[in-house]
C-alpha cells in the first residue's frame, strides 16, 4: 500500500473504532440513549425508606426522536466505514494470499531444483567413486624386499 492508501485505511479504521465504541452496547451513547428510554418510561425514582425518602423527577433536556435521529445516522456512518475498511481488508487479504501463493510455488520450484542438482551430483560422484575404486585397483604395489616377509605374513592373516 503506499502512503495515501495507508493513510485512508487508518483513517477508516479510526472513525469505525471510534464510532463503534460509543454506539455499541455498553458505550457512552448507547447507554445515555438507554438510560433516556428508562428515565422517559419511568419519570419519578424514590431513593430511600419512611422520612428519608427522596422523589426525584427526572425529564429530558433532548426530545427522544433527535437522540434517535443522532444514533441511527451514527449507526449508518459506521456501517459505511465498515464497508469500505472491509473491502480494503479484503483486497490486502486477497493480495496477501496471492503473494504466499507465488512465494510457495517459487520455493517448490526452486526445492526441486535443488533436489535434482543434489542427485545429479550424487550420482556423478557414484560414478567417480566406482572408476576411482577400478583404477586403485589396478595399481600395482611393489613391496621392497626389506618387508617382503612383513607384507607375507600380514597376507597369511588376511586370508
Amino acid at each position: 500500500m503506499n502512503v495515501k492508501e495507508r493513510n485512508r485505511y487508518f483513517t477508516l479504521e479510526a472513525i469505525a473504532a471510534t464510532i463503534g465504541k460509543y454506539i455499541h452496547p455498553g458505550g457512552k451513547f448507547s447507554d445515555a440513549r438507554e438510560e433516556l428510554l428508562t428515565k422517559t418510561m419511568k419519570p419519578y425514582t424514590a431513593d430511600g425508606t419512611g422520612k428519608d425518602t427522596l422523589i426525584y423527577s427526572h425529564t429530558v433536556s433532548v426530545s427522544q426522536e433527535k437522540v434517535e435521529e443522532v444514533f441511527f445516522e451514527l449507526q449508518k456512518i459506521h456501517r459505511q466505514n465498515e464497508r469500505k475498511l472491509n473491502r480494503i481488508k479484503f483486497a490486502l487479504k486477497r493480495e496477501s494470499d496471492r503473494l504466499n501463493l507465488e512465494s510457495q510455488q517459487k520455493y517448490k520450484s526452486e526445492l526441486e531444483k535443488a533436489s535434482l542438482q543434489y542427485k545429479r551430483m550424487f550420482s556423478q560422484y557414484k560414478e567417480w567413486q566406482i572408476k576411482e575404486s577400478g583404477r586403485v585397483s589396478k595399481l600395482k604395489i611393489i613391496v621392497p624386499d626389506a618387508l617382503q616377509t612383513t607384507y607375507e605374513k600380514l597376507s597369511l592373516l588376511e586370508e
